[in-house]
């Protein structure tokens, strides 16, 4: 729920002007060559060109981390708010949570409401909750 107010802005404007709402990483980022062949990129995708995701698609063996490759830039965590990577082109490594793990690309600004302190159930009260603007300054 703390998304879907991007997600319709990102359909309204697919539906408007054609499009994806889901990219790979690649698409939009200039991957550096040395990097290209890395197979990190094919297991992360950005959400709206501003939230990029990366989720665990292989069994870790009883580790809590596994690796994500992001591009050069301010990278903030969407759980904690807390910066990931600044800087250059970096893998990175990344704590299992019981959520996938989610971060704003440098430069994004994005619509968010907060439900953790609220039971959304339906339209209305959706519409009742207030939004912040999200915005990582690079």
């Amino acid at each position: 729920m703390q998304y879907l107010r991007m997600f319709y802005t990102c359909l309204q404007e697919v539906n408007d002007v054609g499009g994806t709402c889901l990219q790979p990483l690649s698409f939009l980022y200039d991957i550096p060559g040395a990097q290209k062949d890395n197979d990190l990129l094919d297991k992360t995708f950005m959400v709206s060109r501003a939230l990029k995701i990366s989720p665990i698609l292989k069994p870790l063996n009883g580790q809590n981390v596994y690796q994500s490759y992001f591009p050069a830039g301010k990278w903030v965590n969407m759980a904690d708010w807390a910066e990931i990577i600044s800087g250059a082109d970096n893998v990175v490594s990344l704590s299992v949570r019981t959520t996938a793990n989610i971060h704003l690309a440098p430069g994004a600004l994005i619509p968010f409401q907060s439900n953790t302190n609220l039971q959304m159930m339906s339209t209305a009260d959706v519409l009742a909750a207030p939004i912040m603007l999200v915005v990582n300054r690079d």
